[in-house]
């Protein structure tokens, strides 16, 4: 028979224990309340944010070159859609005469000692002068090396739209292409981990016309991932709805052109 010291001491372990369990579970309420559903998807995320497929539809995009022939890519999309996205360091939207930068991009920017932070002015950046309104979080794909501008700056970028588009795979992913042709030139002085530009030209196989493609280092690795192709020379039918031929696969830069198909074919043909 337990004596009433026993008994109280066995009650107030008791109350402890159901103390600890509310404890818990407030804790994973207001986790919940405060992250959401969507939230928690995000941190088991590499790169910690989910960007929607429909985030692309209607997408606009510029490719521009700096001095060193790196590829900048500048993009306008509606606020309500990149509203959705979340902010490192600034807000996530870009105002009249500001712009919104991917994670990757903004550190490379900040290497270069272009700006310190949001906030920052920069002159004379590709032909404008704007200010950084924002670093948007990672998020492991395109977006984290893209420009994103107000319609006014990006149609004051002096290059020509729909050379770059973006096309959603099967599985709504975003894939960056852009329209090169032999006259462009600057693939000429590209490093290539295997192939090259000696392919780049239309095939006829069994009767079918296959077009030549040069794919970024990362999106090859992706695409052999998914068993699509193994090395250069390897043919691809009703890619994106066309017959496609490796021709060459590019060195990695950490760069945007790491996730570019390059590609005869226009806006309008694939």
């Amino acid at each position: 028979m337990k004596t009433n010291d026993e008994n109280k001491k066995e009650n107030y372990l008791k109350g402890k224990e159901v103390s600890i369990i509310l404890t818990i579970i407030v804790m994973v309420i207001g986790s919940f309340l405060y992250f959401g559903i969507d939230g928690i998807g995000n941190s088991l995320m590499m790169g910690g944010m989910k960007v929607n497929p429909d985030f692309f539809d209607g997408i606009r995009l510029k490719v521009a070159f700096n001095d060193e022939g790196q590829m900048k890519v500048f993009a306008n999309v509606q606020n309500n859609k990149i509203s959705k996205l979340r902010a490192e360091m600034g807000n996530p939207i870009p105002e009249e005469n500001s712009m919104v930068i991917g994670y990757e991009e903004a550190m490379m920017m900040q290497d270069e000692e272009l700006f310190k932070e949001p906030g920052d002015s920069l002159d004379g950046f590709f032909g404008i002068r704007t200010k950084l309104e924002g670093i948007l979080r990672s998020s492991g794909g395109i977006v984290d090396y893209m420009h994103f501008l107000s319609v006014s700056q990006f149609e004051a970028i002096q290059e020509r739209e729909n050379k770059a588009f973006i096309r959603l795979s099967e599985d709504k992913l975003p894939k960056l292409f852009y329209q090169y042709k032999l006259e462009d030139g600057f693939l000429n002085k590209a490093e290539f981990e295997s192939g090259g530009m000696g392919g780049y030209e239309t095939h006829s196989i069994g009767g079918e016309k296959f077009y030549p493609i040069v794919i970024g280092s990362k999106e090859a690795e992706m695409m052999k991932s998914e068993k699509l192709f193994t090395k250069v020379g390897d043919s691809i039918s009703g890619f994106f709805g066309k017959n496609v031929i490796i021709s060459g696969i590019l060195s990695e830069t950490n760069t945007t052109r790491d996730f570019i198909h390059f590609t005869q074919l226009s806006v309008g043909e694939i």
